[in-house]
């Protein structure tokens, strides 16, 4: 498959040294393939798919399950030690990781946006995780919310 810049990858000024690699896949169909291979802790999927300290837990609770068909793919790439934010546009540093995404997740690269992830969000079950209130009915309420809920309990 061949990517037309669906990825985001951003440099954070706190950590100069690292570009973070956002991809979105969805229509996926070797979610259990993907997962199995993260629970073994196969060292080529060190990918995260969540942000949480307990990282098993997070798995089964806020990561990809078997039946997963769309998700999220971020990585953490060393960069150069510069500050200079060029190496985001320097795919040469993060090809590599893109193309492994690629050839192992059998699904379809989507690119990253606002109405995108809105499409394929489970409002439900991130009211449920999170502990949101079941009022919260539009996504910009429920977002702020998240946003809140994650900035006051560490994720």
């Amino acid at each position: 498959m061949h990517t037309q810049d669906f990825e985001v990858v951003i440099k954070v000024p706190q950590f100069s040294n690292y570009l973070i690699l956002i991809s979105l896949f969805e229509d996926v169909n070797n979610a259990s393939e993907i997962r199995s291979q993260l629970l073994h802790g196969n060292p080529q999927y060190e990918y995260a798919f969540v942000d949480t300290t307990t990282i098993m837990d997070g798995l089964r609770r806020f990561g990809i399950s078997d039946n997963s068909r769309s998700f999220f793919a971020v990585k953490i790439i060393k960069g150069s030690t510069s500050s200079d934010k060029s190496d985001a546009g320097n795919r040469s540093l993060y090809q590599p990781y893109l193309d492994f995404l690629i050839e192992k997740v059998k699904g379809r690269q989507i690119q990253v946006a606002n109405l995108t992830i809105e499409k394929l969000s489970d409002f439900k079950v991130i009211k449920k995780n999170y502990k949101l209130s079941a009022s919260l009915i539009h996504p910009t309420q429920i977002n702020t919310a998240l946003i809140s809920a994650i900035s006051l309990r560490g994720a």
